[in-house]
C-alpha cells in the first residue's frame, strides 16, 4: 500500500517599483511511502561484473523469477517440487536445465544453498527494507576472492 502527500509550495517576487508580480515561483512535491507489505526488490549493479560471467539468459530470468519468489527482508527462497516445475513451464526449460541452472548461480555467488533452500546475495539482490539489508551485510560481512594467473 502506498502513502501519497502533495505539497504544493508558491513564492511570488514582486516589483518594488510598479507592485506588479514580475515571478511566480510553484512548486508540487509529491511524497511516496512505501509500506512493508509493498512488494518490490532491487539489484544492485556494483555486482554487475558477476553478471557479464553468466553464460546463459534464462540463468537472468531465474535469478529474476528467484528475486520475485524471495522472502522480505530475508533474501529466502524456498523450491519445493510445484514452485520448480512451474519455473521449468515458465521459463521453457527441462528440470535437468534448472538444477544446473542453480548450481551456475551458486558458483558464481549469486546464490547461496541447495535442494530447495536457497537465499540470494544481499549484495547483488534486495527484497526489503534498506536498514535490515545493511544490517545483513555488516552480519555477515563480504568475501573477496581474488585469483592471480601468470600469461
Amino acid at each position: 500500500m502506498k502513502k501519497t502527500f502533495i505539497e504544493s509550495r508558491s513564492t511570488q517576487t514582486v516589483d518594488p517599483t510598479s507592485g506588479e508580480i514580475v515571478i511566480t515561483d510553484t512548486q508540487k512535491i509529491h511524497k511516496v511511502v512505501l509500506e512493508d507489505e509493498d512488494r518490490f526488490f532491487m539489484v544492485y549493479f556494483n555486482m554487475l561484473k558477476t553478471f557479464y560471467q553468466i553464460k546463459y539468459i534464462k540463468d537472468v530470468l531465474l535469478l529474476v523469477k528467484l528475486a520475485e519468489l524471495a522472502n522480505y527482508n530475508t533474501g529466502e527462497v524456498l523450491i519445493p517440487t510445484s514452485t520448480r516445475e512451474q519455473l521449468c513451464m515458465e521459463l521453457e526449460v527441462s528440470k535437468p536445465y534448472i538444477s544446473s541452472a542453480f548450481k551456475r548461480l551458486v558458483d558464481l555467488g549469486l546464490l547461496e544453498g541447495e535442494k530447495g533452500r536457497y537465499k540470494l546475495n544481499e549484495a547483488a539482490f534486495w527484497k526489503g527494507d534498506a536498514k535490515t539489508r545493511k544490517q545483513a551485510l555488516k552480519d555477515k560481512g563480504m568475501e573477496f576472492k581474488i585469483k592471480f594467473i601468470i600469461e
